[in-house]
């Protein structure tokens, strides 16, 4: 770039991207991920009371495990683009079918829905699983590095805020 660290370019790019992404593609320093994965976060920002509110849609996101464990998070996103994690279930050494009938029957605000399930497509025997008692669950493949970068961007620009409720 012609403006060099100035350029307004370089600007904008620097102000949307995690510091990680832009050192190692605009500024060949190819840096190291581990350990540093999610620098952006700051619990003093990032962490807030987070109520259901039944006027927004609610997602459910799944990450399958066993001896992992079984993660669902539900998720709300406002007209702004915040994402709201306001509620987790995180559980090791149940079967799949124990997963669903937990979510099928705990207890949930009032208004409560449910607009969409999103899980690992390296998962379908648990999404096909899950179908059966709770519903449909989606999957569509995103790398892994494009995933951290996505979430890195929503902590960066303050877009990503995480219920006390969800420790893990």
């Amino acid at each position: 770039y012609p403006g060099g660290e100035t350029d307004p370019e370089i600007l904008r790019i620097r102000s949307l991207v995690s510091k990680h992404w832009f050192d190692q593609e605009y500024g060949a320093s190819f840096t190291a991920i581990a350990g540093s994965i999610y620098d952006e976060w700051d619990e003093n920002v990032h962490v807030q009371q987070i109520e259901f509110r039944p006027d927004l849609p609610n997602y459910v996101a799944f990450d399958y495990g066993y001896v992992n464990p079984f993660v669902a998070l539900d998720i709300q996103i406002d007209q702004s683009e915040n994402v709201y994690v306001w509620r987790e279930y995180y559980q090791s050494y149940r079967s799949t079918m124990e997963h669903g009938q937990y979510l099928k029957e705990r207890p949930n605000p009032a208004g409560y829905h449910v607009d969409a399930m999103w899980g690992d497509p390296r998962g379908a025997d648990e999404a096909a699983t899950l179908a059966l008692i709770i519903g449909f669950v989606a999957s569509h493949d995103v790398a892994w590095k494009s995933s951290v970068e996505q979430i890195k961007r929503l902590l960066k620009s303050g877009k990503l805020f995480i219920s006390p409720n969800c420790p893990n």
